[in-house]
């Protein structure tokens, strides 16, 4: 009958709909600009890190789906100061996470041949703290001691927090190559919470990040 062929029809559209797709998988790095921000970190200048691990994808409708990512980043500050010599001692602030945003995503082109297809990105991250160090440079030698050693020695509040939290926007374009899929993006991180007790000193990142889906 007409109605039990709607029916089928209406199964078959449901069937092949990217709503009831399977998730896809993909592994992702990048160079992060880091700075820190707030109204106690005057003075500090931005530090490059890098950002690497995976991310999976789940299609919710046509053009949307959710996004989570899991990765190691380094983020953090720099400062540059006189060492009393006619010398410059730059100290690195460098805090280090494990990252997981999760992400709504919203395509432009859904077209099946599309060689590139545009993309927005915006969601909260949330982060665990995998490691904290401070280190010295000046023209002739390097030194580091961990923040929580620091937090010993100077009895002051310089050990990172264990947990960060913030909001991530981003824009990029998936590139197909083969059966897989390429993808470019710039983002920015605005963190939410301050990186030490005490203070309130902000992370911030600019982030150009290298995708390859499988």
């Amino acid at each position: 009958s007409s109605v039990a062929f709607a029916a089928q029809a209406v199964g078959a559209q449901s069937m092949s709909s990217p709503m009831m797709s399977h998730p896809s998988f993909g592994v992702m790095g990048g160079l992060n600009l880091a700075s820190m921000g707030g109204s106690d970190a005057s003075g500090l200048d931005s530090r490059m890190g890098f950002l690497v691990g995976g991310f999976a994808k789940f299609q919710v409708a046509p053009k949307i789906a959710i996004q989570p990512e899991l990765f190691y980043t380094q983020k953090g500050a720099k400062q540059s100061m006189d060492d009393g010599n006619g010398g410059t001692v730059t100290l690195h602030i460098k805090p280090s996470y494990v990252e997981l945003p999760v992400l709504a995503r919203m395509d432009f082109s859904m077209a099946p041949d599309a060689g590139a297809r545009p993309f927005i990105l915006l969601g909260p991250t949330f982060a665990l703290k995998a490691g904290c160090q401070f280190s010295a440079s000046d023209a002739g030698a390097s030194s580091s001691v961990g923040c929580s050693d620091a937090a010993e020695q100077l009895q002051e509040h310089v050990d990172a927090k264990s947990f960060d939290m913030g909001a991530l926007a981003g824009a990029g374009i998936d590139l197909r190559a083969g059966a897989h899929t390429m993808s470019l993006g710039l983002r920015y991180e605005y963190g939410f919470t301050s990186v030490f007790d005490g203070s309130n000193v902000k992370n911030r990142a600019l982030s150009f990040v290298v995708g390859f889906g499988f």
